[in-house]
């Protein structure tokens, strides 16, 4: 008998119904039932895509001995982090307090109050070696709740506490920050950077996509080559690595090792959206190694690939995740056994992709083979004729559709996710000269306008028709900064207007006490949490102020609204103290600093037709400048500020680029070489 879950529009709480546990969906339904019979709350938080989740409900939720003991003892919650990040951020601050880490599945145990006095995250059920059961978890935890109230109570205080402490504003800094603060970010960084095998830290890694970014904006800025190479190096060996889908493209979460080999196995939407732009940032920043940049805009354009093909929803959206398992088996749909090669590509052609892809008889993975390529960047992934790679590849990918049971796909709709999304494609668009990424952004954006965009609300999620809960701010200005990045590839006006829109509406709804206060995760009012938190840092995707930031800046370039310039360098102030001191936290806010310190560059491509101004559009396209506005004069320039255009003509009826860095325009400039020259870091600085 399906539970209360059956009815929520959550894909991972629908995955919940069949539970014997009597679930309860977030909401005062839950917390009333608890303060009428003197329960605790057990609140368990996940998401569709996450491994460890889908055991826990295994071992735990799918127990008819844990559902019988919470169900008298507890009233038991279920929440997606994905529609609330705004329940998962308070009570992981708790859970962190309390362990000194955290992840998911997430267990907190509540007060019929919403306060917080234990927490955790995965426990077994039955006990294992070191790791106590979940059972005897609950066991002691009504015990106190019971017998030893006061504890619980003297908890409760504590971790509100806490909480309440990380919901505060930071430290903003010492005035407005300058380049020096981001060339010391960039010093810290580097520091963690692991120069042998990419990326930062040892084991697990995460791409950090943004950290990336930053990197790029450093080696440009201060001519410091090892940034760079840093970059390219990394997404080099990501790419070659089992992090990345060798064959249908797209990344895995994080790895588990050292050496981006073994991933979690589930695709989250959220870093599609933050390595494509890396990727195609990479494939242009002078400086690295030429096989890596190549590298790099192969799997940009795989990646945007992938996106379509299996990640768009009816109507033109994107869905959120893909999970890890299959048949209850983490990898299963992406790893080999060495004879399916031969058995897709026959004997000869098996063995030489094999080869190719380091697939063994042993495998590299509990007897698989989880698909790599060469990690030398002087070798391509696989040496072999294009046309008979193409065949090689579509017949393997054939083979692991045809006859394996696909990942579930969680087809909820999450508006900042698909905020990025859209902004990723808008600059592969550009970039790689594909129109049909714009085609796909543009429905996207006009499905989040028309679906969740509701009498001057944006809601967090979309699923079945029916709109989650009221969107936070990272919602509001990643869909915002999207669409800024989706114009400058397709000269629509009602991306702007739309994002004119948001941004005037997430300020109003966000806004803190001042201009330079961070904003808040929430709107004021709309539930009772033990603290109404400050978005002053990154976590898996970056934060509401940060996103506003550069969500600003771009649409004050754009429109001339030069306050929301001003509101963009006050929020800077406010989180320059986040920048300093923990710069992998903060890294969109530190590319709103590197697009602050500038020199702001606007571009106006001015020409008789669009196919004349071509040439100079993809001239400025294929060259790194992230500090440039780039407007095409000869398509629709509505709701653009008209100063921008003002002089702005073709010369003799050629096509003509302006540049103008400051205050100060070039001559119209009518070859693509010298334009590119211009956009370099020595000519926007002249």
């Amino acid at each position: 008998m399906s539970n209360r879950l059956a009815d929520e529009t959550s894909p991972y709480l629908r995955q919940h119904a069949e539970n014997p546990v009597d679930w309860f969906p977030w909401g005062d339904e839950a917390f009333e039932k608890a303060a009428a019979e003197d329960k605790p709350v057990f609140l368990s938080v996940g998401y569709s895509a996450c491994h460890w989740c889908h055991v826990m409900e295994r071992e735990s939720f799918e127990s008819e001995e844990v559902a019988a003991f919470l169900n008298e003892h507890f009233v038991s919650v279920k929440v997606d982090r994905e529609e609330r990040p705004d329940v998962d951020a308070v009570y992981m601050d708790a859970v962190q307090a309390l362990t000194g880490g955290g992840g998911w599945p997430m267990s907190v145990f509540l007060r019929p109050d919403r306060r917080p006095f234990y927490g955790g995250t995965y426990w077994p059920h039955p006990p294992r070696p070191g790791m106590p059961g979940f059972l005897h978890i609950l066991t002691r935890l009504n015990h106190v709740w019971r017998a030893e109230r006061e504890n619980a109570n003297t908890a409760a205080e504590g971790l509100t506490d806490a909480v309440r402490q990380a919901a505060e504003a930071p430290p903003s800094g010492d005035g407005e920050p300058g380049a020096d603060l981001l060339e010391t970010a960039g010093r810290k960084l580097l520091r963690y950077a692991d120069r042998e095998q990419g990326g930062f830290g040892r084991a697990p890694k995460f791409p950090h996509a943004v950290d990336l970014r930053v990197l790029l904006r450093i080696g440009r800025r201060f001519g410091e080559p090892e940034a760079t190479e840093h970059v390219t190096n990394t997404l080099d060996l990501m790419v070659r690595g089992g992090i990345y889908d060798q064959l249908g493209g797209g990344f895995h979460r994080y790895s588990t090792d050292g050496q981006w080999l073994v991933p979690h196995f589930e695709k989250m939407l959220y870093d599609q959206g933050l390595l494509v732009p890396a990727l195609l940032e990479a494939s242009l920043a002078d400086g690295g190694d030429a096989g890596a940049r190549k590298n790099a805009r192969r799997a940009a354009r795989e990646t945007c690939n992938y996106v379509l093909r299996e990640m768009t929803v009816d109507g033109g959206a994107f869905a959120a995740a893909q999970d890890a398992d299959t048949d209850g088996e983490e990898g299963k749909f992406f790893v080999w056994d060495r004879s399916e090669f031969d058995a897709a590509l026959g004997e000869s052609l098996g063995a030489f992709f094999a080869a190719g892809f380091g697939v063994t008889e042993g495998g590299n993975w509990e007897g698989k083979n989880i698909l790599t390529a060469p990690r030398d960047p002087e070798t391509p992934p696989i040496d072999a004729e294009p046309l008979e790679l193409e065949d090689a590849l579509a017949a393997l990918l054939e083979r692991r559709n045809t006859t394996r049971t696909r990942p579930f796909r969680d087809d909820k709709v999450v508006a900042s996710w698909n905020g990025l999304m859209i902004g990723a494609l808008g600059q592969a668009a550009a970039v790689l000269e594909e129109p049909k990424y714009a085609d796909a952004a543009l429905a996207a954006a006009d499905f989040l306008q028309a679906e969740l965009w509701h009498d001057g609300t944006l809601h967090r999620s979309w699923k079945d028709g029916r709109r989650g809960a009221p969107g936070f701010a990272e919602d509001y200005f990643a869909l915002a900064d999207g669409l800024c990045d989706l114009w400058q590839a397709r000269q629509e006006p009602r991306l702007l207007s739309f994002a004119t829109e948001l941004a005037e509406a997430g300020l109003d709804r966000f806004g803190g006490p001042t201009p330079e206060s961070p904003l808040f995760q929430t709107a004021e009012g709309e539930d009772e949490l033990p603290a109404r938190r400050i978005e002053a840092t990154d976590g898996a995707t970056p934060g509401g102020t940060a996103l506003a930031i550069t969500a600003l800046q771009k649409l004050a370039a754009l429109t001339g609204r030069r306050e929301w310039d001003d509101r963009a360098t006050a929020l800077l102030g406010g989180l320059s103290g986040v920048m300093k001191a923990q710069p992998m936290q903060a890294g969109w806010a530190l590319l709103g600093l590197d697009r602050r310190l500038g020199p702001r560059t606007e571009v106006v491509i001015a020409a008789e037709s669009e196919q004349a101004a071509a040439p100079l559009l993809a001239a400025a396209r294929q060259t790194f400048a992230p500090h440039a506005t780039l407007v095409n004069a000869a398509a629709d320039t509505g709701g653009v500020d008209p100063e921008l255009l003002t002089g702005k003509i073709p010369q003799d009826g050629r096509a003509a680029a302006y540049v103008c860095v400051g205050t100060s325009c070039s001559p119209p400039i009518t070859e693509p070489a010298a334009l590119r020259g211009r956009l370099l870091p020595q000519g926007a600085a002249g």
